[in-house]
C-alpha cells in the first residue's frame, strides 16, 4: 500500500543519516528497519507513523500536537488516502474521533493542506456515526453539520458541496449504505442553509429502488417541513403494489395481536398517504389521475379499506379526477362477498362517479361489479338500470352477461315488484336491441317473464336465430324441419319449465299457437320435449296432463304418433317417484287411453304391462277407486289379472287400512290349484304378508293352504321364509302344524334352495312347542348347510328349554354349541341360562356361570339378573333360601346389584328388619344406598318396632361421615310421614336426625314428641 511504501522510503533515509557513511552496501540501504518510525521520535527525526497518531494520548496535548504537526507536514496525499481507507473498524473509529476533536488533529488542518481528501474524510466521519449509537437521531445530524461547516471553512462552500453530493451519490448505490442518506441530506441542507429538489429526487429514486420505506418516510417528512417539491409520488406508491418492501418497526400495540404483518403494512401505507396529504397541503400541486390511482391501489393492494376510503374522500374534496382503475379497485374492495364489504360506501362511490362523469364513462369491469353488487339490493339495482336506460346515458360498455344479471335481479328477485321492475326490464331489453346485444337463453327467459308481448320478444334483434343455433333442430326420430320462431319458443319454454315458471311457459305456448297459420306450430318431437320437461320436475308434474290435452287438440296428424311410447311410461314411472296424489281421478285412465289409442299393438303382453303400470301408479298415489276401475277393465280385456297389479292392489289396501279380504276372495282366491285364476306365487306372498300383519287368521290359513297345494319344487326362498314367518307369528294351532310341515320339507331336503338364517329363527320359534330333540334336529340340518344360528336364536332356544322345564343338560348343550362357534353370551342369554340352572336346583353350575360372567366373559351381572334369581328362589322355597344363595354368591365377589336385588325381594316378602341388616352390610362393603331405595325401605314400615329399627339405621347412615351423594329431601319427608303414623322410643337417634335435618334445611314440620 501507498502508506507502507512511504514508510519504507522514510526509514531508508533515516538509516543513511544515522550511519554517517556514504559507502553503505546496497543491502543495508534497501532493507527496512524491523520497527517503523515510532523510534524516530527518540532520534529527533521529523517522521511519524499512523501508529504514533492513533497511540497519541489526548490528555498529553504536546504529544498529540507534535505527532499531528509532523504528519500533516511530511505525509503526502496518497499516504493520507491510505490511512483514511483503513480496513479495521477500531482504527477507523479512533481516527474519526481524532479528526473531529478540537485541536491539531482536527480535519480542518488536514483539508487545508490536502483539499482533495474531502470526500474521504466525510466518508470516514459518516461511517463512524453509523457505528455510534445515538440517543437522539438529531445528535448525529449535529455532528455531521459541524463537520460540513468546518469543511466549508477549510476548502470552501463549493468544494464542500461537491464532496457531500459525491458521498451521497456513492452511498445511494448499495442498500445498506443508503440508509444514512436522509441524515446526510438533512445535514447538508442545514449546513448550507439551502435545499435541493433534484438532489432529493435522486435520493428518493434510489431509496425506492432499494424499497427502504422508513428512510423514505423520513425524507418525506423533512421535505414537507421544508416545503421541498416532490415529483416521484407515483413511484413511491407503485412500490407498494409491484414489489415487497422493508417496513419500519411498528408500535407494540399494532403488532402484538393477531394482525402482525398486516398491522405493519397498514402503518406504512397510511403514513405515506398522510405524508402525501400533508405535503400537498403545505405545497399545493396538481394531482393527476395516475397519482390518485396509485395511492388508492396501494391501499387496496394491502387490504386497508380505511386508508383507501380516507384517500378517496380527500380526493373528492379537492375535486381530483379519478380514473376507472381507481374506481374499479375501490369497488373490488367494497363489493359484497369481500372482507371489507360495505354496500353503503359502494353505492356512494358509484353515485359520485356517475354524477361526475356519467354512467357511460364507467369501464366494463366497473359496470360488471356494479351490476353484480346491485343484484343483492333491489333498490340499488333499480337505480343502476335507471341510469343505464336514461335517454342521456350514452352508449355503455354492456354485454349480454351483465344484462342477464340485471334482468334476473329485476324479474326473479325475492323483493321483485312487477309494476315497478318489469318496465325497467323491458327498457333494458330495448337498450340491448339498440346496442346490438343479441339475447341468449337466459336474457330471453327473463324478458319473456317481464313482457306482455311474448312474440315481440322472440322477434327482436334476431334472438330466435341466435338461440335456435345453440340446440340441434332435428329430432332423432322425427326428421321434420321447424321454423325458427317456433323452435326458439320451444327452447324458451323448456328453460321456463326448468326454472319453475310454468305460467309464463303456458303464455308463450299460447301466443305461438295463436300466431301460427299452419296446422301445428310445434312438431310432435317438440311437444314431447316440453311435456317431458314438465314431468321431470316435481313442481310442474301436475301440468303435464293439461299440456298433453292441448297438444292433442292442436296437432291434427294421424299418421305420426303425437307422443312416443316412453312418454306415457315416463308419466306413470315419475308419478310413482314423485309420489304425487292424482289431482284428477281421470288422469291415469286418460294417459292409459291415449297410450293405447296412439300406439295400438297386437301384442297382448304390451297391453298387460301398460295396465300394470297404470294400476301400480294409482296404488302408489293411494287412489284405490281408480285402481279398482282399471283392474276391472284389465280383467274384462284380458281375463286374468297380472301378478304386479294384484300385489300393488293388496299392498295399497293394506297401507290405507282398507279391507282387502273381500277383494282377495272375490278377485284372487279360487281354492283350486288347477284353476286358470290361480294367483301366482308373488300374489300369494303379498296376500300372506298383508293378512298376517292384520291378524286375519282365516285368510292366512287359506293362503297357506293354497301354497301348500303347490309342489315344493316351485317354491322360492322368499315365499318359504314368509310362510314360516306367518306360522311363527300366528297363535292358531293349525298354522303351527303347517309350520312344522314346512320345517319337515327342509329337513327331508324337498326344497330346491337353502333357507337363510331368518328361516332358522322362525323355525325355532315354531319348534318351541316341540321336544328339544326336534330343535336340535333343525340345528343339525342348518349346520350341514353352514347356516349356523346367531345369539338371538340360541337365546330363543334357551327360553324354550326354560318354558318346557327341560333338564339343565339341554342348556349345557346350547352353551357348548355356542362355544364351538365362538359366540360369546350376553346378559340376556346368561339370565335365561341361570334361571334354567336354578329351576333344576343346579347351584354349583349356577355359581360357575356367575364366576365365568365376572372373570372370563366380561359380562357383569346387573340388578335384573340377581332380582330374577332371587325371585325364583323365593317362589320355590322361602326368603331363607334367598339369603343362602346370596351368601354363596358373595364367596365369588360382592356386588351392589346383588344387595339391591335382595333389598327389593325382602321388601316384597315383608322382612323389613332383615332388609335393614342388608342395608348396613351393604354400607359396610363400601356400597352406598341411594335415596330412592332408602325411601322404599322407610315406606315399608308397618309397626312401631320396625319404625325404631328404621330410625336407628337412618341415624347410622347419616352419622357415618360425608357421603358421595348426600340424602335428598325425599328421605326425610318419608321419615317424617312415617313418624306421624308410628311411635319411636329411640329418642336419641330421633333427636340426632332432627338436628341433622335442620342443619341441611329438611326441618320436620311438627315438633318432636
Amino acid at each position: 500500500m501507498m502508506l507502507r511504501r512511504w514508510r519504507q522510503h522514510a526509514q531508508r533515509h533515516a538509516n543513511l543519516r544515522r550511519a554517517g557513511a556514504s559507502t553503505a552496501s546496497f543491502a543495508d540501504r534497501s532493507t527496512p528497519a524491523p520497527y517503523p518510525c515510532h523510534e524516530s521520535s527518540r532520534a529527533k527525526n521529523n517522521f511519524v507513523s499512523l501508529q504514533d497518531l492513533l497511540a497519541s494520548n489526548p490528555q498529553r496535548n504536546y504529544e498529540l500536537a507534535f505527532n499531528w504537526e509532523r504528519a500533516l507536514q511530511w505525509w503526502p496525499q496518497a499516504a493520507w488516502k491510505d490511512a483514511l481507507r483503513l480496513s479495521s473498524k477500531s482504527e477507523h473509529a479512533r481516527l474519526a474521533a481524532l479528526l473531529q476533536q478540537s485541536g491539531p488533529s482536527n480535519h480542518y488542518y488536514l483539508l487545508r493542506r490536502h483539499p482533495e481528501l474531502a470526500v474521504d474524510v466525510l466518508k470516514l466521519v459518516v461511517n463512524s456515526t453509523d457505528a455510534f449509537a445515538y440517543v437522539n437521531p438529531l445528535h448525529r445530524d449535529m455532528d455531521i453539520i459541524k463537520v460540513l461547516r468546518q469543511m466549508a471553512l477549510a476548502i470552501g462552500d463549493d468544494n464542500m458541496l461537491h464532496a457531500a453530493k459525491t458521498v451521497i451519490h456513492q452511498r445511494c448505490l448499495s442498500k445498506e449504505s443508503a440508509r444514512c442518506t436522509p441524515c446526510l441530506y438533512r445535514s447538508l441542507c442545514a449546513a448550507t442553509d439551502t435545499t435541493s429538489a433534484p438532489q432529493l429526487r435522486e435520493i428518493l429514486r434510489h431509496l425506492i429502488h432499494h424499497r427502504l420505506v422508513p428512510e423514505i418516510l423520513t425524507l418525506l417528512e423533512f421535505a414537507t417541513e421544508q416545503r421541498i417539491p416532490i415529483d416521484v409520488w407515483r413511484r413511491i406508491f407503485n412500490m407498494f403494489i409491484h414489489a415487497s418492501f422493508e417496513a419500519p418497526e411498528a408500535p407494540t400495540e399494532i403488532t402484538s395481536g393477531d394482525e402482525g404483518d398486516a398491522g405493519v403494512r397498514f402503518r406504512v401505507v397510511q403514513d405515506v398517504a398522510l405524508q402525501f396529504m400533508a405535503h400537498v397541503e403545505a405545497r399545493p400541486i396538481r394531482i393527476s389521475e395516475g397519482i390518485a390511482a396509485s395511492v388508492i391501489r396501494a391501499a387496496v393492494h394491502h387490504g386497508e379499506a380505511d386508508t383507501a376510503l380516507t384517500c378517496y374522500d380527500w380526493f373528492r374534496q379537492r375535486q381530483v379526477p379519478l380514473c376507472n382503475i381507481a374506481v374499479g379497485h375501490l369497488m373490488q374492495l367494497l363489493r359484497p362477498g369481500q372482507h371489507h364489504a360495505s354496500m353503503q360506501r359502494f353505492q356512494q362511490i358509484y353515485d359520485e362517479t356517475v354524477a361526475a362523469r356519467g354512467v357511460s364513462s364507467l369501464s366494463a369491469e366497473c359496470l360488471a361489479m356494479t351490476i353484480n353488487a346491485a343484484a343483492h339490493d333491489i333498490r340499488f339495482l333499480r337505480r343502476v338500470v335507471g341510469d343505464l336506460v336514461a335517454p342521456d346515458a350514452g352508449k355503455c360498455h354492456l354485454d349480454v352477461g351483465m344484462c342477464n344479471v340485471a334482468l334476473k335481479g329485476l324479474v326473479n328477485g325475492p323483493d321483485c315488484e312487477p309494476n315497478q321492475d318489469f318496465p325497467l326490464a323491458q327498457a333494458l331489453g330495448h337498450l340491448m336491441h339498440r346496442s346490438g346485444i343479441v339475447a341468449n337463453r337466459g336474457s330471453l327467459v327473463a324478458l319473456l317473464r317481464a313482457s306482455d308481448d311474448k312474440l315481440a320478444v322472440l322477434q327482436v334483434n334476431n334472438a330466435a336465430e341466435a338461440i335456435a343455433r345453440t340446440v340441434p333442430r332435428k329430432h332423432k326420430h322425427v326428421n321434420v324441419e321447424v321454423d325458427t320462431l317456433s323452435y326458439a319458443a320451444h327452447v324458451a319454454i323448456v328453460d321456463l319449465i326448468k326454472s319453475g315458471d310454468v305460467r309464463t311457459a303456458s303464455d308463450v305456448r299460447d301466443a305461438v299457437l295463436a300466431s301460427s297459420s299452419g296446422p301445428a306450430a310445434f312438431s310432435p318431437a317438440l311437444w314431447q320435449t316440453m311435456v317431458l320437461s314438465l314431468m321431470h320436475h316435481k313442481g310442474s308434474f301436475d301440468f303435464a296432463i293439461d299440456w298433453m290435452r292441448v297438444a292433442e287438440a292442436h296437432v291434427q296428424s294421424t299418421h305420426v304418433p303425437l307422443f312416443a311410447d316412453y312418454v306415457f311410461s315416463t308419466w306413470f314411472t315419475l308419478a310413482m317417484k314423485h309420489r304425487k296424489l292424482v289431482a284428477n281421478t281421470d288422469d291415469a285412465p286418460f294417459v292409459l287411453a291415449q297410450w293405447r289409442r296412439q300406439l295400438p299393438t297386437s301384442i297382448r303382453q304390451d297391453d298387460v304391462k301398460r295396465f300394470d303400470l297404470a294400476i301400480t301408479t294409482c296404488c302408489h298415489a293411494n287412489d284405490i277407486a281408480t285402481a279398482t276401475d282399471l283392474w276391472h277393465d284389465m280383467v274384462a280385456a284380458f281375463g286374468a289379472p297380472s301378478a304386479n297389479a294384484a300385489s300393488a292392489m293388496l299392498q295399497a289396501m293394506d297401507r290405507l287400512n282398507k279391507d282387502f279380504e273381500p277383494f282377495f276372495y272375490s278377485e284372487l282366491y279360487s281354492g283350486e290349484v288347477n284353476s286358470r285364476h290361480m294367483p301366482p306365487m308373488s300374489v300369494l306372498q303379498a296376500a300372506l304378508f298383508a293378512a298376517s300383519h292384520r291378524k286375519k287368521h282365516k285368510m292366512v290359513r287359506d293362503v297357506i293352504d293354497l301354497l301348500m297345494k303347490i309342489p315344493p319344487s316351485q317354491w322360492n326362498a322368499a315365499v318359504y321364509r314368509n310362510a314360516l314367518y306367518c306360522c311363527a307369528e300366528s297363535s292358531v294351532g293349525e298354522l303351527v302344524e303347517i309350520g312344522l310341515e314346512l320345517i319337515e320339507w327342509f329337513i327331508t331336503e324337498r326344497l330346491p334352495f337353502d333357507p337363510d338364517e331368518y328361516s332358522l329363527f322362525d323355525s325355532l320359534r315354531i319348534a318351541k312347542q316341540s321336544p328339544p330333540d326336534d330343535q336340535y334336529a333343525i340345528l343339525h340340518a342348518y349346520s350341514e348347510r353352514n347356516r349356523w344360528p346367531n345369539l338371538m336364536a340360541y337365546t330363543m332356544m334357551m327360553e324354550a328349554h326354560l318354558q318346557a322345564k327341560a333338564p339343565s343338560s339341554y342348556g349345557n348343550m346350547v352353551v357348548d354349541m355356542m362355544a364351538a362357534q365362538q359366540i360369546p353370551m350376553d346378559l340376556k342369554f346368561a339370565t335365561v341360562y341361570a334361571l334354567l340352572l336354578l329351576q333344576n336346583h343346579n347351584h354349583v353350575k349356577l355359581l360357575d356361570l356367575i364366576r365365568t360372567m365376572v372373570h372370563d366373559a366380561n359380562v357383569p351381572p346387573d340388578e335384573y339378573f340377581f332380582h330374577a334369581l332371587l325371585t325364583t328362589v323365593a317362589d320355590q322355597s322361602d326368603i331363607d333360601g334367598c339369603f343362602e344363595l346370596v351368601a354363596s354368591i358373595t364367596s365369588i365377589g360382592h356386588f351392589e346389584a346383588l344387595y339391591m336385588a335382595l333389598i327389593h325381594v325382602g321388601l316384597a316378602k315383608g322382612v323389613l328388619e332383615r332388609v335393614c341388616n342388608v342395608v348396613v352390610q351393604m354400607e359396610c362393603e363400601g356400597f352406598a344406598i341411594s335415596s330412592t331405595a332408602l325411601v322404599k325401605v322407610i315406606d315399608a314400615v308397618r309397626s312401631n318396632r320396625e319404625m325404631e329399627k328404621v330410625v336407628s339405621i337412618v341415624a347410622q347412615l347419616v352419622g357415618g361421615g360425608p357421603r358421595t351423594i348426600p340424602f335428598d329431601a325425599t328421605v326425610f319427608a318419608a321419615l317424617w310421614t312415617q313418624l306421624a303414623r308410628f311411635q319411636c322410643a329411640n329418642k336419641v337417634s330421633l333427636k340426632y336426625l332432627h338436628q341433622h335435618a335442620a342443619a341441611h334445611g329438611f326441618d320436620r314440620p311438627v315438633a318432636l314428641p
